[in-house]
């Protein structure tokens, strides 16, 4: 019964940000009643960084799109959400200053190597936002191919290509 009270829980969350009524979606998954009872940490913390960041709550979206990608460094939609909520907030703060939004992201992504080092994601997404003459681009490049790609294609291509078992 408990699940399908969270379920319960989590619909009606949906309808209500599927209609536009963000603030109620969001107070359905805070409010305490309803937030004990809710089964899906997962899928609550996700929807409630989406309502954040329609809601212009760019800090508190980007504060939750961390802790998902904190408990899943691979997911592309939540590292997708976070660099979102990172540059929105960055362009409140400094409307016009590209290149520190690409500084920002740097940095968010140097901290996010740090503390998982084993994510392909985390390698591989600077390559989308660091222009492709910058130094750092080259050295993201080089780390992604020895530690990602890299390794696959030599292990799948020594001595003359792929190998296929007929």
């Amino acid at each position: 019964a408990a699940y399908e009270v969270s379920e319960m829980h989590m619909f009606r969350a949906f309808v209500l940000e599927e209609n536009g009524e963000h603030e109620a979606a969001l107070d359905v998954l805070t409010r305490e009643a309803t937030a004990s009872k809710i089964v899906d940490a997962i899928g609550r913390l996700e929807q409630m960084a989406r309502l954040h960041a329609s809601l212009g709550r760019a800090e508190d979206a980007a504060r939750l799109y961390r802790e998902l990608v904190d408990r899943m460094p691979d997911n592309h939609r939540w590292h997708a959400g976070l660099r979102d909520a990172i540059l929105k907030g960055a362009s409140a703060a400094e409307p016009s200053a590209e290149s520190s939004s690409v500084e920002r992201l740097a940095g968010l992504y140097a901290e996010l190597a740090k503390a998982h080092p084993r994510s392909d994601a985390i390698r591989r997404l600077p390559l989308d936002f660091f222009p492709a003459g910058d130094p750092r681009f080259r050295a993201a490049l080089a780390a992604y191919k020895v530690t990602g790609f890299g390794a696959f294609a030599e292990k799948n291509t020594a001595g003359g290509g792929v190998k296929h078992k007929r």
